[in-house]
């Protein structure tokens, strides 16, 4: 087991980044509209407005996890190398998913 040595305050500025980024994403994605009249446009900006919705609610999932695994590395909660690679590919892993 590999320790981590870090500055908690850092990292709760870190913390603190992450978590507004991910506030905003989830706002964006209740601000989206449920329809699109866009003429004879409106399915492909419907299908653009969806896919961004995604995206914009994966990386909202992301910012989240990463200021969980931030905050606990802060608070001595997740002290180890291998538990934080652990959790970071669980982040990597909700990206691939929402790239597919």
């Amino acid at each position: 087991m590999t320790r981590i040595a870090v500055d908690p305050e850092h990292l709760r500025g870190i913390d603190r980044l992450v978590s507004a980024d991910a506030e905003l994403a989830r706002a964006a994605v209740q601000s989206m509209p449920a329809s699109v009249d866009g003429g004879e446009g409106s399915d492909a900006i419907a299908d653009v407005i969806v896919r961004m919705g995604m995206w914009i609610g994966a990386l909202g999932q992301v910012d989240a996890a990463l200021g969980a695994i931030v905050r606990d590395i802060a608070d001595g909660v997740m002290a180890d190398e291998e538990r934080t690679a652990e959790e970071l590919n669980k982040v990597a892993q909700a990206l691939e998913d929402a790239a597919s």
